[in-house]
């Protein structure tokens, strides 16, 4: 049902450069898709709307961070389409009648060593990113991450309880590594203390040399924290994303 879009929509994020009007005439027909079978109103429409986030940044100021969040909206998109495309399509209302399906032939035995092997190899490049209140930056982290073949977990602030269950999570093992984005807090210096709380429960679970705190220009994060790599982002976001790509790249190999 929504094949045809996943495939159109990767072969537009394989562009170089971004065709963006391209991307946003994409956009526009997978909502009205997902609208006409799910209805405007469902979650699943719903879901993919948030995943377009808002692009502060524009064209003409920074071109190449643009096309970056962009990136990391039609990355967002896809992963929405390919969940209801692998849940299939929505059950029937009570009632209706079923529609006639042609029997498919059995499949044959699967090759369980290779498949098992990719879908290992896959969850382990998961990197949390636990974004802050500015969106655009998030979006671009949320890019890197995926530039470097890793796939991104993004948490948004209202979902952040789930990092209460990592230290008893199976799921721990199979995340390469946390970026937590750290706000300011009310005092200028000091940073945020449900940021520093986070850092703390992320330590815990996956270990100090797993989590890399982005923090903003001006903050110095506590002594509790000394052990975390760190990026300051107040040299600019050039520097900024070459350190990320430096640590993501030793997270591969480790």
């Amino acid at each position: 049902m929504l094949s045809e879009l996943i495939e159109s929509g990767k072969k537009l994020l394989q562009s170089r450069p971004m065709d963006r009007e391209g991307y946003f005439a994409w956009s526009d027909e997978a909502r009205q898709k997902i609208g006409d079978v799910y209805g405007e109103s469902s979650p699943q429409a719903m879901e993919f709307v948030k995943a377009r986030w808002e692009i502060k940044t524009s064209i003409d100021s920074d071109p190449s961070m643009y096309l970056t969040q962009l990136g990391a909206n039609l990355r967002r998109e896809l992963r929405v389409l390919e969940k209801l495309e692998r849940d299939g399509p929505p059950t029937p209302a009570a009632g209706s009648k079923p529609a006639k399906t042609t029997p498919k032939p059995e499949a044959p035995p699967a090759e369980p060593a290779a498949a098992t092997t990719a879908a290992t190899a896959a969850a382990t490049r998961r990197v949390l990113v636990l974004a802050g209140e500015d969106e655009e930056l998030a979006s671009t982290v949320s890019g890197v991450v995926e530039e470097q073949g890793f796939a991104p977990i993004d948490i948004a602030i209202k979902g952040r309880e789930a990092l209460f269950e990592l230290r008893s999570s199976p799921v721990t093992a199979e995340i390469a590594a946390a970026l937590v984005i750290v706000d300011p807090g009310v005092t200028g210096e000091a940073p945020d203390a449900g940021c520093v709380f986070e850092l703390g429960l992320l330590v815990g679970a996956l270990g100090s040399e797993r989590v890399v705190a982005l923090v903003a220009e001006g903050i110095k994060l506590p002594r509790s924290a000394v052990a975390v790599s760190r990026i300051d982002l107040g040299r600019g976001m050039t520097t900024a994303k070459k350190e990320l790509v430096e640590r993501l790249t030793s997270f591969k190999s480790s």
